[in-house]
């Protein structure tokens, strides 16, 4: 609201007028249609750079192989804060496009639960991990853990330093060559 009425956000123009061409920006690069519907998922997209916004779009799209066509615009109508993200930034942490799509589907599933969504989503999440991890290895109430009694009738494996033992090696001579082996590597290093 203050926004609409100074023109102003963080700075930036934000009168109506500039705010409609970077929906109509957004429309080029996007098309109409995809670009509406993501703007009423994520306004935000209005008051950022559409330059920045299409550079994402594109390189976002650059990461496509033949069988994934169409899968940079399916990602960015499902987060479409996917192009608030500098190009620069996709290029240092070169992130897949699968793993971006996936991310994506996730945020849109939770996107109806509001704001705090992904947030009781991930700690539910952890919650009911613990609640079902916690029986199959640690066990309830002092008891048996469901893994333990599932593997108990299964012979035990030897420990690996009690197999280097029965053959008369000592693990402890072993971890004193570790420093000696990087000193010298790091020797050969400086005389190359």
């Amino acid at each position: 609201p203050e926004a609409a009425q100074t023109g102003k956000f963080l700075g930036d123009d934000c009168s109506k007028g500039t705010i409609i061409g970077r929906y109509e920006r957004l429309g080029g690069f996007l098309g109409t249609d995809v670009a509406l519907k993501m703007v009423e998922k994520e306004p935000i997209l209005l008051l950022g750079d559409t330059a920045v916004q299409e550079r994402a779009f594109r390189y976002l799209m650059g990461l496509e192989s033949e069988s994934e066509k169409g899968l940079a615009l399916e990602a960015v109508q499902k987060n479409p804060r996917l192009l608030t993200i500098p190009e620069f930034e996709y290029e240092r942490t070169k992130p897949s496009l699968d793993s971006l799509n996936t991310a994506a589907s996730a945020i849109d599933f939770l996107r109806p639960l509001g704001e705090a969504g992904l947030a009781v989503a991930i700690f539910g999440s952890f919650i009911l991990l613990l609640l079902v991890l916690r029986p199959l290895f640690y066990g309830v109430g002092g008891g048996q853990s469901l893994l333990s009694g599932i593997t108990g009738a299964l012979p035990s494996i030897p420990k690996p330093s009690e197999i280097a033992e029965s053959y008369g090696i000592n693990l402890a001579s072993l971890v004193a060559l570790i420093p000696i082996y990087q000193v010298i590597s790091a020797f050969r290093r400086q005389m190359d």
